[in-house]
């Protein structure tokens, strides 16, 4: 079983999850069942750096499989992509990857990818811990006037 971590800027959305705000510079992971797409919206100014952060994101989302075996392959197609290109495409058997210039500063990015065991969220200490009752009160007693 893989599991992806969530964190400040990749966030991971299981089957069910369907309303969910979408914000820029942050990582839309949507779990299916036996495929992952990850959605992106970068405010950076080129191919490369969009590339990059891709990467980094997947990297803190701990996609080690997918990371070891994309990275190459997108940062050379971002790497020889010209600044007047509409969009960069990189295609596997087993993932997709577009990058688009949606405006002078803004990339989406897109990434597709087939799983050959389950994918679930990665369980945070948070969500581990048991909720603890509220501390006693501590401190000076107060008497009350008679």
């Amino acid at each position: 079983m893989t599991e992806l971590r969530q964190s400040r800027w990749v966030k991971i959305h299981e089957p069910g999850q369907a309303n969910y705000a979408e914000t820029d510079n942050v990582m839309d992971i949507k779990i299916g069942g036996n495929r992952c797409q990850a959605d992106v919206l970068y405010t950076v100014r080129s191919y490369k750096k969009a590339g990059y952060w891709l990467l980094k994101y997947l990297e803190a989302a701990e996609a080690a499989a997918l990371l070891a075996e994309a990275a190459e392959q997108i940062m050379s197609a971002v790497d020889s992509a010209d600044r007047e290109d509409p969009d960069v495409t990189v295609e596997t058997d087993d993932w997709t990857c577009a990058i688009e210039r949606m405006s002078s500063g803004a990339f989406k990015v897109s990434l597709m990818w087939q799983t050959d065991e389950p994918v679930v969220r990665k369980q945070t200490r948070k969500d581990k811990t048991v909720q603890k009752p509220a501390a006693k009160k501590r401190g000076r007693k107060r008497t009350t006037a008679k």
